[in-house]
């Protein structure tokens, strides 16, 4: 979700600004119709990034912070939760920006406790 929202708020000024040069009211619809998408994608991310957290130091690895990030923590394109993010979807596995652990995803095995 944070990469998608990324690309249709990128698009939706792209084609705003190409619809607006070129006087076509169809591209400049499209280009508001990815900006409300994006804008919508960035709530339903909001919601769900407040959910993942790192294992070992339980930060929201998603959600946007004021704790202090681990001095060997990189980034991508600027950003610390890009960097998670791409990871997840091209690596499977990211690295906490906030306790520099390695972290593979895998399902947890569902075991009925009573």
């Amino acid at each position: 979700m944070w990469c998608a929202r990324f690309i249709l708020l990128s698009a939706a000024i792209v084609l705003m600004l190409g619809g607006l040069c070129v006087y076509d009211p169809y591209l400049t619809y499209v280009g508001a119709g990815a900006g409300i998408s994006g804008g919508f994608m960035a709530i339903l991310q909001w919601m769900v990034a407040s959910k993942a957290r790192c294992p070992l130091c339980h930060t929201p690895i998603l959600a946007d912070k004021a704790c202090s990030r681990h001095r060997q923590a990189k980034n991508a394109f600027g950003s610390h939760r890009t960097r998670v993010a791409l990871a997840i979807i091209f690596k499977n596995q990211f690295y906490c920006p906030y306790c520099n652990e390695p972290t593979l995803l895998r399902l947890r095995n569902s075991v009925n406790r009573a």
